[in-house]
This record gives C-alpha cells, structure tokens and sequence, in this order.
C-alpha cells in the first residue's frame, strides 16, 4: 500500500517508483545502500578484467588521449605509421641485393634504355654482335676441323667461297718452303721477221700464262693471214 508523502512516504508502491519520487540519482543510492559513504562500481566483465591488471602510469595515460593523432604522438610514432601498405615497395630479395650495391651513374643509366638495339649502342658493341655463331669459324671448331696454324699471322692470305686471293704485289719470301706468288694473266703473241712485223696481219691472238711461285707457264695460239708465211728465225716471237 502506498503511504502518502504527507504521512511521510513517498506516495510509490514500487522501489524504483519510490526513487524517481525522491529524486535518488543511481550513486546517491549505492552510496546509501552501501551505507558510510562508500560508492560502488556496477558490476561490468571488462571493468573487472581491467581490475585485476596491475596497470602502470603511462599505460593509464592513453585513457585520456583525445584521439588517433594524440595517441600516436603518445607512442612515438612517425607519419609512416598512418600510411597505406600499398605505397609502398613489398620487401624482395632482389632489390634488396639492389640497395646493397653502390651503383654508378652509368649502371643505372642501362636501367633506362628502351630496348636492345640501345643496350648495344650503350655497351658500344658492333654490328657483329647481332651475328649468328653458325656463319662463323669459331677457335673450338678449327681447333677440331684444321690442322693448327703454329706461329706468325696469317695476313695477305684471303680465302673466300674455296678460293685463295694473293696480294697483288708480291710479298717475296726467302724461304724456300714458302709459297709466295700466284697470277694469271692474259698476253698477246705475235711474229716478227728479222725484228719487224711489217706486213703481218692475224685472223687471231691468244696467249694465257700462270705464275706459280718462280716457275710460270705460256700458252698461247696464232692464226696468220698469210697463206704461206716466211720462215720464222730464233728470235723472231715476240710475246
């Protein structure tokens, strides 16, 4: 039954009823149920693992941060720690090795080029580098296929498609096992009389030599006009 407030209750038939009536805040009444004045926290899970920390004054310290920059000021951090993972360049062995390399101005530079054809230029390689191994004799390859050249250098000497080229000046050797000397050539043969050709006319004129070293071979054929020519004296050809 409710007692009046004039009869000195608070008109309330419940217990939360009678303290909104008398205007008991939620402290006010743990402090009076508690009795001499003690205040008591509601029971909460989280206050009550918080209480069975032993906390320290610097860990206590970020319960009245104001917000993220404060509290990463509080710890330290730099501007690093506020940045997007993805900026930034994943760790990788290779560069890695990079950064522990002192590079040149040159070396970086290769970095740069737009393609091989630069690479080259910039290594100053030539035109025999973009060659196919194949077409070439290589040092492996003579060593297996040709009898080895022992001393000297081998110059004046070209070879081209099985054929062998001799300067066209002679380079004489006094070796007498040296081959130094090889030309072909053309002349014309004709027939004096007692060291005049007068009144000599040919149908032809052929004549062909070869130079071997010192030794060298003639060849040649004559066809006269002359039905009956005069006999020919020691002497009297003249190539």
């Amino acid at each position: 039954m409710a007692i009046r407030i004039q009869e000195g209750g608070t008109g309330q038939t419940t217990a939360p009823g009678a303290r909104i009536a008398l205007g008991l805040s939620d402290a006010e009444i743990i402090a009076i149920a508690g009795g001499g004045g003690t205040f008591y926290q509601p029971l909460d899970s989280d206050l009550t693992a918080i209480a069975a920390l032993t906390t320290l004054s610097y860990g206590r310290g970020f319960l009245v941060r104001s917000d993220a920059a404060a509290s990463r000021t509080y710890l330290g951090l730099g501007t690093m720690a506020s940045e997007t993972a993805t900026s930034y360049q994943p760790i990788d062995s290779d560069l890695t090795a990079i950064a522990a390399l002192t590079t040149t101005s040159y070396g970086r530079g290769l970095l740069e080029l737009a393609d091989a054809s630069a690479a080259r230029t910039a290594l100053a390689l030539g035109t025999m580098a973009t060659e196919t191994a194949a077409n070439y004799l290589t040092t492996a390859s003579a060593d297996t296929t040709y009898l080895p050249l022992a001393g000297g250098t081998l110059t004046g000497l070209l070879t081209t498609n099985g054929q062998i080229a001799f300067p066209a000046t002679q380079n004489a050797s006094s070796d007498p096992n040296t081959l130094d000397d090889y030309e072909e050539g053309s002349w014309t043969p004709g027939i004096t009389f007692g060291g005049a050709a007068v009144g000599v006319t040919y149908a032809s004129q052929t004549g062909q030599y070869t130079k071997v070293g010192r030794v060298g071979h003639v060849g040649f054929t004559r066809q006269s006009n002359q039905e009956q020519p005069e006999p020919c004296q020691p002497g009297d050809w003249n190539p």
